[in-house]
């Protein structure tokens, strides 16, 4: 029987190939951090940079260009994602890929940049770890992160509640946990929360997105049988006759170690 992080690598394992097509969240969401990244990557001292869950490397282009002349480590916790990222990315002396569950620890006050887009919500204790990468920085060393809150899916949330069924996806993060997680650490803090639409044409659709890039693995106890997932699925086409539009909730974060 397979571990928690053996099922959320086998998963995306899976989901490599096809990641980028299926990916519309993941492409909003890099491309509003790209907007961001100029901004926060400013001042950074001297020293190694990680990218923890750099998947198919969406960010991590941006992050290479960004950072000419830092060495740079990309990793994730499945194989196949790294060997695409790897493919994206130009061979360069200074960037690293490398297996690496963002779980692990890290050594402290090593590193001048941590990155981790999209991310954080794999972590079995996102608050805490949120602090574990804050204290691997350097002295003026930076995290920037974004994550999917728990305020996502609303509209598979209030359909389950209508039917009095459970809500079967993944725990995400509460950003208020996070945040104050980060707060609780010297240093300072910008912090920016974006709503993100995807239309589908179908509920179905939906959730066989979920599965064509990874995030459809269970983690959680709560599941529906084949009966309570049929209902789900015509309850959500009968209200959304024209297409089920989904909405995601992104946390954007700064964070900086005092120098």
């Amino acid at each position: 029987m397979m571990n928690r992080n053996q099922k959320i690598a086998a998963s995306f394992d899976k989901a490599a190939e096809f990641y980028e097509l299926h990916g519309t969240l993941q492409k909003k969401a890099a491309f509003e951090l790209y907007g961001l990244l100029p901004k926060w990557l400013k001042g950074l001292p001297p020293g190694p940079v990680l990218e923890l869950g750099c998947g198919t490397g969406l960010v991590s282009q941006q992050l290479v260009r960004e950072l000419k002349g830092f060495p740079i480590c990309l990793s994730d916790l499945s194989q196949a994602m790294l060997l695409a990222a790897q493919e994206k990315i130009e061979a360069q002396p200074q960037v690293t890929f490398e297996k690496r569950d963002a779980n692990e620890p890290l050594p402290s006050q090593h590193y001048s940049l941590i990155l981790s887009a999209l991310a954080l919500q794999w972590l079995r204790e996102p608050a805490q770890g949120v602090v574990n990468f804050s204290e691997a920085l350097k002295p003026g060393g930076k995290l920037i992160l974004s994550f999917m809150t728990d305020a996502s899916f609303s509209e598979w949330k209030a359909a389950a509640l209508d039917l009095g069924l459970p809500f079967s996806g993944n725990a995400l993060p509460a950003p208020d946990q996070v945040r104050s997680a980060l707060e609780a650490c010297p240093g300072t803090l910008d912090w920016k929360l974006v709503n993100f639409k995807v239309k589908f044409p179908k509920t179905l659709a939906f959730f066989c997105n979920l599965k064509a890039i990874g995030a459809g693995v269970r983690l959680e106890e709560s599941h529906l049988n084949p009966g309570q997932m049929k209902r789900l699925i015509q309850y959500l086409d009968e209200k959304n006759q024209g297409g089920l539009t989904m909405t995601s909730q992104v946390a954007f974060a700064c964070y900086q170690r005092p120098a």
